[in-house]
């Protein structure tokens, strides 16, 4: 798939989140239901997180197939790993790394991170 496909099905994948949102009751069914898939709203906080916090070493757009430091993965190819889940990812960003800055996220933006990994995956909610 062309880095241009990607991208469109990736704004697809964004713009049904949207529109599920949209017509969802924002997670507050009756008690004990399953909550609403993440909204695109929090997607596009991941996004704007690892734009200003990421984008200098890793690529982080849809599509993209390289990033800025040839050693730091590509977004994409981080969600679409099978070995790396929701409990890695956040144990990834709450403790320092030798090859990487000392950069702890908060909780929120980590659940905005994973909703940002969960569109470019093409999974339908967190």
């Amino acid at each position: 798939m062309t880095a241009e496909r990607k991208f469109k099905a990736a704004a697809a994948a964004l713009t049904a989140v949207v529109i599920a949102a949209c017509a969802s009751d924002g997670g507050k069914g009756a008690p004990g239901e399953a909550s609403a898939p993440a909204t695109s709203t929090s997607a596009e906080r991941g996004y704007a997180f690892a734009e200003a916090h990421c984008a200098a070493c890793h690529g982080v757009a849809p599509g993209v197939t390289s990033s800025p430091l040839q050693s730091a993965p590509t977004f994409e190819s981080l969600a679409n790993n099978p070995a790396v889940t929701r409990l890695g990812l956040n144990a990834l960003l709450e403790t320092s790394h030798r090859n990487m800055p000392n950069i702890i996220v908060a909780p929120d933006s980590r659940d905005d991170l994973w909703a940002y990994f969960s569109v470019l995956r093409g999974d339908e909610g967190i």
